[in-house]
C-alpha cells in the first residue's frame, strides 16, 4: 500500500492530519504488534482506509496477516474472487464470529459500478467522515501514550451483541432491532450562509422530551454535546461563539492541532442537523431525508438509519442521536424488538 502523499497542506504552518496519517497509522500498528496487542481485521482494514493499493481487494488481504482474529474469521485471501464478492464476505465473517453489527456502519458510500447490499461497506473510497464505531485515526502524539482504540466508541445497544436470529440471505441481513424513531426534519448543510448558529436556532425551536419542548439552556446543552458526542459527559471550554460552547467528538481531529470551532467543522460539513418525531437531536449523514426510520440494531453500537421499502429496509447509514449512546432507549422501549 502507498500513502496519500498528494494531500499534504499547511495549516497555519502545521501539516495537514491527512498528510502524516499514513506513516502514523503505519508506527501506530507496528507499535501494536510489538507490545503484543494486534487489532482485529476490522481495525485494521478502517484505520488504513486511507491508503492506496493496487488491487482493491488489498485493502483486505493487505492487512488481512497482521489481524489477531485472520484465522478466526475462516477467511481466507482469494483473489479470484469478484471484488464485491471479497467485501461482502468480509462483513458475513466479520458479523459471523464477532456477533457485532459495528462493521456496517463504515458503509458511507453508493457503489454503482460493483453490486454491493446497502450494508457493505466499499473499502476502495475514503470515509466522508469519522465513522461513529471506532476512533479510525489515532490522535498525533507518540504511539506509546495511545489507549488501544480497537473498541467501540459508545454502548447504543448496551454492548449486546447481535442476536442468535441474525443470518444472511444472499444480499440481505436479517437482524434484531428496535425502529424506535423517524426523522422529521433535516437541517441546512453547513456552507457560506449557514452556520452553528443557524442548527442551534433549529434545535432551540424544535427540541423536545416527552412531547414538551425543552428550554433554551437545555436545547443550547444538548446541540454542544451533539457536536462533541458527550464524550465523558464533560466540556472543553476552550471556545465560546455566539453563547454556544463547541467541543467535538474525541475520536475526529488531534487535540493539539485545531482550535474546538475548528475541529467542528471540520468534521461536520458531510453531515446534517436531524430531529426526530420525538424530539431528539442528532447527526446524521448529509443524504438524510425526513421518514427515514432511526433504528437500533442488537449488536450494533451506535444508532443507525432505516429507509422501508415494501418488505424490507435499505441500511442508510449510522447516526448519533442525543440521549440514546449509552442504551438509554432500549431501557424505555424494552421487549419491543422487532426482525428487520
Amino acid at each position: 500500500m502507498g500513502s496519500e502523499l498528494s494531500e499534504r497542506s499547511l495549516v497555519d504552518g502545521t501539516l495537514n492530519w491527512m498528510s502524516i496519517t499514513p506513516v502514523h497509522i503505519l508506527t501506530y500498528h507496528r507499535h501494536l504488534q510489538k507490545s503484543k496487542r494486534p487489532a482485529s481485521l476490522f481495525h485494521l482494514v478502517l484505520t488504513t482506509q486511507h491508503n492506496l493499493c493496487t488491487n482493491p481487494r488489498d485493502k483486505i488481504y493487505g492487512v488481512w496477516a497482521l489481524a489477531k482474529d485472520s484465522r478466526d474469521l475462516e477467511l481466507e485471501p482469494d483473489y479470484s474472487k469478484p471484488l464485491a464478492q471479497v467485501y461482502i464476505d468480509f462483513v458475513k465473517a466479520f458479523v459471523s464470529h464477532h456477533k457485532s453489527l459495528d462493521i456496517i456502519c463504515a458503509t458511507q458510500h453508493a457503489s454503482p459500478d460493483i453490486k454491493l447490499p446497502s450494508w457493505c461497506p466499499d473499502w476502495r473510497h475514503k470515509p466522508i467522515i469519522n465513522t461513529l464505531i471506532q476512533r479510525s485515526v489515532p490522535p498525533l502524539r507518540p504511539v506509546d501514550v495511545i489507549n488501544y482504540l480497537d473498541k467501540p466508541l459508545y454502548y447504543a445497544a448496551r454492548g449486546t451483541q447481535a442476536a442468535t436470529g441474525f443470518f444472511f440471505d444472499d444480499s440481505t441481513l436479517v437482524c434484531v432491532g428496535i425502529c424506535a424513531d423517524t426523522v422529521e426534519h433535516v437541517g441546512p448543510e453547513l456552507d457560506q450562509q449557514t452556520s452553528l448558529e443557524d442548527w442551534r436556532t433549529i434545535a432551540r425551536k424544535l427540541s423536545r422530551r416527552n412531547g414538551n419542548m425543552l428550554t433554551t439552556e437545555e436545547a443550547d446543552e444538548q446541540f454542544a454535546s451533539i457536536l462533541m458526542g458527550d464524550a465523558g459527559g464533560g466540556w472543553n471550554g476552550d471556545f465560546k461563539g455566539n453563547g454556544v460552547r463547541v467541543t467535538v467528538r474525541p475520536h475526529s481531529y488531534d487535540d493539539d492541532m485545531y482550535s474546538p470551532e475548528e475541529k467542528a467543522m471540520l468534521m461536520i460539513p458531510q453531515q446534517r442537523l436531524i430531529i426526530t418525531k420525538r424530539g431528539f437531536m442528532g447527526l446524521a449523514m448529509a443524504h438524510v431525508e425526513v421518514g427515514m426510520h432511526v433504528c437500533i440494531l442488537l449488536g450494533c453500537s451506535v444508532p443507525v438509519l432505516l429507509e422501508k421499502h415494501s418488505n424490507h429496509y435499505h441500511f442508510k447509514g449510522s447516526c448519533y442521536i442525543q440521549g440514546w449512546m449509552k442504551g438509554e432507549i432500549l431501557d424505555e422501549m424494552g421487549g419491543s424488538d422487532e426482525d428487520i
